[in-house]
């Protein structure tokens, strides 16, 4: 099969398919499996046994953010290159031993035992959040609750103030917005600027922990590089600015996106108030029909074939993970909401070797928080008009979302 033009193929940057992207997806998985998409020069695959067959599959490699410097003008190159790089050594864009060294620290803070232990500070933040809204007849959502629970965790966890967290946000928030708009000039510049500025703070932070090492997970990172050198001060900042960029954005929209699913679907709402124990499976069908991140890439190693389509070595695959959570050929009523879902083996948190770290931290958050939520405010309401999307279909989040009590 031949890059010929398929007769539906989406702009999938489009602002409009950022707002509401499954229909389109629905008219994807109806003409076909495997797409070219001339405007990103990449191979779009949807559906759920393909994404998780090339995640699962070593021959392919993450894409580096590298990949996207030759669509920049050339003056932009050489201002930019130093953010480039600087993601580049994120474990997200790594392969083989290198990612395996920057992963494997992360992975011991982050063990499922140990993050048992952070579901009481969990609870601790949420309560502290929502207690101001009792009395309140409206409230939005992000402000709220979905942005602060998992900045407040995520600060907790690295040992940073409380009060850096606004500007901590906004760093962030430009290098996020930038993975998904990587040929922009502005929004990359942004990104440099919070790059370097997230970069100095956590180099004071980090000598900081260096003279009087405390309980949190900078010091635990200083820790293992006495016990091993390759662990550089680089690759703790770099992992620091991972955690925070990807893991509060994903988390908020998980948060998010569980209230306002739940307060669509009255049924499901009044299920979980009156059993707690369903959230999980709430949180579970949230991910599954709104993930957080839509989509990733990925870069064959060598030619294969793909369903009959030929794909060369080193071309490019966009795995649009939001079109294979509703796959029909995998899920039954893909478009139901569904919180006693079982099976319900989704990929919002990807497989294999780049599963997320985070993923049983961010589970806890969604579950925690939307728990607490719906306990203090059994009859919340939300108005589905006030929701407003961030334009980035990799990292797909709200901006906005006002809730009603009462």
């Amino acid at each position: 099969m031949s890059k010929d033009p398929v007769p539906y193929m989406p702009d999938l940057s489009a602002p409009e398919v950022a707002q509401s992207p499954y229909r389109t997806y629905a008219s994807l998985h109806e003409q076909g499996k495997v797409y070219w998409d001339e405007r990103v020069q990449a191979w779009v695959v949807t559906s759920y046994q393909d994404c998780a067959t090339i995640l699962r599959d070593d021959r392919f490699s993450v894409v580096t953010m590298k990949i996207y410097l030759p669509r920049l003008p050339v003056e932009s190159r050489e201002l930019l290159m130093p953010l480039f790089n600087r993601l580049d050594t994120w474990m997200l864009f790594q392969n083989g031993d290198e990612h395996k060294r920057l992963r494997t620290p992360i992975t011991k803070a982050f063990d499922s035992r140990l993050m048992k232990l952070w579901e009481g500070k969990v609870q601790d933040i949420t309560n502290a959040l929502l207690e101001p809204l009792e009395g309140q007849s409206e409230f939005d959502l992000l402000e709220s609750l979905a942005y602060p629970l998992p900045l407040g965790i995520i600060c907790a966890m690295l040992g940073l103030p409380t009060n850096d967290q606004s500007q901590l946000r906004q760093w962030t928030t430009d290098i996020a917005q930038f993975i998904d708009n990587s040929t922009n000039f502005e929004v990359a510049s942004a990104a440099l600027a919070s790059e370097k500025s997230i970069s100095e703070y956590l180099r004071d932070q980090i000598a900081r922990y260096r003279k009087e090492p405390a309980d949190n997970l900078i010091s635990y990172l200083l820790g293992l590089q006495e016990q091993n050198p390759e662990i550089s001060d680089e690759d703790i900042i770099g992992n620091a600015v991972l955690i925070f960029a990807a893991g509060h954005e994903t988390t908020t929209a998980l948060i998010s996106n569980t209230t306002s699913l739940l307060c669509q679907h009255p049924a499901a709402q009044e299920a979980v108030v009156a059993d707690p124990e369903l959230m999980k499976g709430a949180v579970e069908e949230a991910l599954r029909m709104e993930p957080p991140v839509h989509r990733t890439g990925r870069i064959p190693k060598e030619d294969f074939n793909l369903r009959g389509v030929e794909i060369g070595k080193g071309e490019r695959l966009s795995l649009i993970l939001g079109a294979a959570n509703r796959d029909p050929a995998h899920f039954e009523n893909p478009d139901s909401f569904d919180i006693t879902r079982r099976p319900n083996r989704h990929l919002a948190f990807s497989v294999g070797r780049h599963f997320c770290v985070g993923a049983h931290l961010a589970r806890i958050q969604g579950i925690v928080g939307n728990r607490e939520l719906f306990r203090r405010f059994p009859t919340l309401r939300m108005d589905p008009e006030s929701i407003q999307w961030r334009p980035n279909l990799s990292l797909r989040s709200m901006t906005r979302c006002s809730m009603q009590i009462g």
